[in-house]
C-alpha cells in the first residue's frame, strides 16, 4: 500500500505527539496523586495536632463531655474520618466517635507503638487509608493519646477525579495534536506536491510549467532552484527547437535543391541533346510550361538585323500577339527584361503598371500572374522566356523564379548552340541547307534506304545562265534570284525532304522515300515555277530565269558519291540539250 509523504509525516508527529502525551500524563498523574496524598497527610496530621492541642485542657480535668464534644466535632469535619479516639496516659478511652472500631483499634501495632513514642506515627491502612497517632504532652509529661483515622475512599475519588480531567484533557490534545500534525503536514507536503505536480508537467512537455511560491523557507527556495531550472530548460528547448526547424527547414531546402539540381540535369541534358532549332523551342516552352504548372508560355528571341523580340514559339498565345507582337529593347516587360538581364514577376497584372496588355488580352483579362526570365549566353541576350497564370492560381514565388531562371541559363546555352548550328548547317543567304550538312544528311539517307530498303531520290539543280545574268543586272539582283529560287524550293517539297545550296548557283534536293519517277514529276513541277516566277518585279519587261536538273534515283548498293555523280551528270546534259528541262538519269 502506499502511503503519501503528508500521511508519513503525520503518522511521524502523531506518534512523537502519543509519545510525549505518554509520558507527560504518567508524570503529571502521578506527580498530580502524590500531591493529593501529600495534602491528605498533611491535612490528617493538622486535623489530629489541632485535636491533640485542644483536648489537652479536658484531659486533664477529666472532662468527658467536653471531650466528647470536641470527638464529635472533629467526626463532623469531613467524609474521611473514619473515627477519633482519645485515651488518657493509662490508655483508657476518654472519648471515641466510634464504639466498634475501638477495641480493634486500641490491639494494634500502631497503638502498642504510640504508647512509648512521643513523636505523631503515621500507618497506611489495608484500604488505603491513614492512621495516625499523636501522643498529647505537657511539657516532657505524656498525658494522652490521640488517634484519628483517615478512609482511602476520598482520596481514591480524587485521584479517579484527577485521572479523568487529565484523561479528557489528553484526548483533546491528542485530538489537537493530530489536527496540528495533518495541518503541518499539509503545510510542507503543499508545495512539494506543487513541485511533484510541475515537474511531471515539465516531464509531459509543458516546459512553461511553474511553481507558485508561497513561503520563503527551504521549500521555497527550493521551488525558485526549480522555476529557474524550469526558465532554462525553457529557454534551452525553444533554442533547441529553433534549431531544429532551422535544421528541418535547411534539410527540406537541401532536399528540394538536389531534386532541382537534378531535374535541372535531366532538362538540360535533355534540351542540350537537340540541335534542331524549331524543334529546341518547342521544347523548351512545355518544358518550362511543366515545371512551373502554367497556362501559357512563350519564347521571344533577339532578331539582330530587326533590332526586336518577337515570338518565335507559344503555348496559349493568341495569333495576334505571334503576329503583332514585336519589341524594341526595354519596350514592354519582356523588353526590360531583355535589357537589363533580370527577371521579372507580376503577381498581379490587373493592378502592376508595367503590364501592358494587347486590346484582345485587356477585354479577355487572359493574364494574371506572369514571371519573364531574361535568356543569356555568354553574357549575350538571347531571348526572353515569359510564362502566365499558374493552373493552381497561386503567386510566383522566389523558388519559381531561382529554378526557372537556372534553367533558363542552360535554356539560352542551348538555343545559341542551336542558332550556331543552324548558320553553321545553312546557307547565309537563302537560308538553305549548306554543302556539309548536305554530305553528312544524304550519307544518312543513303544508310536509312540501304537498311530499310527503301526509295531515295537525288534532284540537281543548275540556274541558266547566271552568270550572264549577274553581268547584266548585278550581283544583288542575281543574289535576289538565288533566295527567290530557294524559297520555291521550299514551298514545293515535304517536311522530310532537304534542299541545300550546293554551291554558286546549283541546288540540290533529297528526297527521302521518293524513287525517280515521283523526283522527275516533283523536278518538273519546279522547273515550270521557276520559268513562271518574276524575279524581278518592276522591270517593265519580265526577265525570264530557267533552270535545268538532273535526277537519280538510289539503286541497291550504291554509294553517295555514285548517287551524286549520276545526278551531276544528268544534269549536265540537260544543260547540254539546251537547259531550261528535267532529266532522268539512265543506266546503260
Amino acid at each position: 500500500m502506499k502511503i503519501s509523504l503528508a500521511g508519513k509525516i503525520a503518522g511521524f508527529v502523531i506518534v512523537i505527539i502519543v509519545i510525549i502525551m505518554s509520558l507527560v500524563v504518567g508524570v503529571t498523574l502521578k506527580g498530580e496523586e502524590r500531591t493529593a496524598t501529600d495534602q491528605m497527610i498533611k491535612r490528617a496530621k493538622d486535623i489530629t495536632n489541632a485535636l491533640a492541642t485542644t483536648s489537652t485542657t479536658a484531659i486533664l480535668s477529666n472532662d468527658y463531655i467536653t471531650l466528647t464534644q470536641i470527638v464529635e466535632g472533629i467526626g463532623r469535619k469531613g467524609d474521611d474520618i473514619d473515627y477519633v479516639i482519645i485515651l488518657n496516659d493509662i490508655g483508657e478511652v476518654m472519648a471515641h466517635t466510634n464504639k466498634s472500631l475501638v477495641s480493634k483499634t486500641l490491639r494494634d501495632d500502631l497503638s502498642l507503638k504510640a504508647q512509648r513514642a512521643r513523636i505523631t506515627l503515621l500507618q497506611i491502612t489495608e484500604e488505603g487509608g491513614y492512621d495516625i497517632a499523636v501522643p498529647i504532652l505537657l511539657g516532657k509529661r505524656r498525658i494522652g493519646l490521640v488517634r484519628v483515622g483517615f478512609s482511602s475512599i476520598p482520596l481514591k475519588a480524587r485521584i479517579a477525579e484527577i485521572r479523568d480531567h487529565i484523561f479528557l484533557l489528553t484526548i483533546g490534545l491528542l485530538i489537537l495534536g493530530i489536527v496540528i500534525s495533518l495541518l503541518l503536514a499539509a503545510s510542507i507536503t503543499r508545495p512539494i506536491n506543487r513541485l511533484v505536480q510541475a515537474a511531471q508537467k515539465i516531464g509531459r512537455g509543458d516546459l512553461e510549467a511553474r511553481v507558485r511560491i508561497t513561503s520563503r523557507d527551504e521549500v521555497g527556495e527550493l521551488g525558485e532552484v526549480f522555476n529557474q531550472m524550469g526558465k532554462r530548460l525553457s529557454g534551452s528547448w525553444r533554442s533547441l527547437e529553433e534549431k531544429s526547424t532551422l535544421l528541418t527547414r535547411a534539410k527540406e531546402e537541401l532536399d528540394q535543391r538536389v531534386l532541382d539540381l537534378q531535374m535541372l540535369q535531366r532538362l538540360s541534358t535533355k534540351i542540350s541533346s537537340n540541335m534542331e532549332k524549331e524543334e529546341l523551342l518547342r521544347l523548351i516552352v512545355e518544358l518550362f510550361m511543366e515545371v512551373a504548372q502554367v497556362e501559357k508560355g512563350s519564347l521571344m528571341l533577339w532578331h539582330e538585323k530587326k533590332k526586336r523580340l518577337y515570338i518565335a514559339y507559344g503555348i496559349g498565345i493568341s495569333e495576334e500577339a505571334r503576329k503583332r507582337l514585336r519589341l524594341k529593347r526595354g519596350e514592354g516587360i519582356a523588353g526590360q527584361v531583355f535589357e537589363k538581364k533580370k527577371s521579372m514577376v507580376i503577381n498581379d497584372t490587373l493592378r502592376d503598371r508595367r503590364y501592358k496588355p494587347l486590346e484582345t488580352e485587356k477585354k479577355l483579362h487572359r493574364t494574371e500572374t506572369l514571371l519573364a526570365l531574361p535568356l543569356v549566353a555568354k553574357g549575350e541576350g538571347v531571348g526572353v522566356i515569359t510564362l502566365s497564370n499558374k493552373v493552381s492560381r497561386q503567386p510566383f514565388i522566389r523558388r519559381d523564379e531561382e529554378l526557372l531562371s537556372t534553367l533558363a541559363s542552360h535554356a539560352a546555352i542551348a538555343i545559341q548552340n542551336a542558332m550556331l548550328y543552324e548558320q553553321a548547317i545553312h546557307d547565309g543567304l537563302t537560308g538553305l541547307y549548306a554543302h556539309t550538312f548536305f554530305q553528312n544528311y544524304l550519307e544518312q539517307e543513303i544508310r536509312k534506304a540501304r537498311r530499310y530498303e527503301t526509295s531515295l531520290s537525288l534532284l540537281m539543280l543548275d540556274i541558266d545562265h547566271f552568270k550572264r545574268f549577274n553581268d547584266t543586272y548585278g550581283h544583288p539582283a542575281g543574289d535576289t534570284v538565288l533566295v527567290n529560287i530557294a524559297h520555291l524550293l521550299q514551298q514545293a517539297i515535304r517536311g522530310a525532304d532537304i534542299a541545300a545550296r550546293y554551291g554558286g548557283e546549283e541546288f540540290a534536293l533529297i528526297l527521302p522515300e521518293t524513287d525517280a519517277k515521283g523526283a522527275y514529276l516533283l523536278a518538273e513541277r519546279l522547273r515550270k515555277k521557276v520559268e513562271d516566277f518574276d524575279f524581278l518585279k518592276g522591270k517593265k519587261k519580265k526577265v525570264k530565269i530557267t533552270v535545268s536538273i538532273g535526277v537519280a534515283g538510289y539503286r541497291k548498293g550504291m554509294r553517295k558519291e555514285v548517287l551524286i555523280g549520276q545526278a551531276d551528270q544528268t544534269l549536265y546534259r540537260a544543260k547540254r540539250e539546251g537547259r531550261n528541262r528535267v532529266c532522268l538519269f539512265e543506266s546503260k
